[in-house]
């Protein structure tokens, strides 16, 4: 199974959110997703395609976590998702991203927005 990479910056100010984020389609992939690991950059992250929810158990790191529809429009944004806690499924969502704790903190993103996906 080939990993893919994308870049992935808000559509309406041009900002990018992370870079080398990696796409989990698969099941495999998702179940694990990023649990285990101990650290997780600040321009790294996964997508989740198909997702509209996610838990955090067994995971060791905080997270900041983006739910997108169909067409990459945010719908929920959330962050610092401590281990051990759930985000339960958003009506109409489609995928969620899921990056280090903080990384959203400078990035003016909020609901409504866009996102735009650039394969790396």
């Amino acid at each position: 199974m080939k990993k893919e990479l994308y870049r992935i910056r808000c559509k309406e100010s041009g900002v990018t959110i992370a870079e080398n984020v990696l796409l989990a389609n698969h099941f495999l992939d998702q179940l694990i997703g990023l649990i285990g690991r101990k650290t997780l950059k600040r321009i790294q992250g996964l997508w989740l395609s198909p997702c509209n929810g996610i838990h955090t158990f067994g995971m060791r790191i905080p997270l900041d976590v983006i739910v997108l529809d169909d067409k990459g429009k945010i719908l929920a944004v959330v962050k610092h998702l401590n281990p051990w806690r759930a985000l339960m499924p958003t009506r109409g969502g489609c995928s969620v991203i899921e990056l280090a704790a903080g990384n959203l903190s400078d990035k003016k993103i909020s609901v409504g927005m866009t996102l735009q996906f650039e394969k790396m």
